[in-house]
């Protein structure tokens, strides 16, 4: 999709709001793209803005969730708080963050 969007870029950089809500509905990106259906009449959308902001919060979500599942092993092997954050160079809100989702894990197996 990124090498269309290249390949496209000039459409893509300012698309009207019709085609900017049927992406967003066809994406899954309500919680990431705005609701534009009340933006005024001919406001164009650069649409590979949209799409690299949804990327690099991707990317972002990723490696928060990759923090928390190592986090969630280390406690899952006794390491201790302390250790954990001088290791992973995490805080005390994702250790307990981590360590209510072991106990979710728990709950469920």
């Amino acid at each position: 999709m990124r090498e269309y969007l290249h390949q496209n870029r000039q459409y893509f950089e300012s698309i009207d709001v019709e085609t900017y809500q049927a992406m967003r509905e066809f994406m899954h990106s309500e919680r990431v793209m705005k609701d534009m259906t009340n933006s005024r009449k001919g406001t164009r959308i650069n649409m590979c803005k949209a799409l690299e902001d949804i990327y690099e919060d991707g990317k972002t979500e990723g490696k928060e969730m990759g923090k928390l599942t190592l986090i969630a092993n280390m406690l899952r092997n006794g390491m201790s708080a302390e250790d954990i954050k001088k290791y992973a160079g995490v805080t005390d809100e994702m250790i307990a963050e981590a360590h209510r989702e072991k106990n979710q894990i728990s709950e469920m197996e």
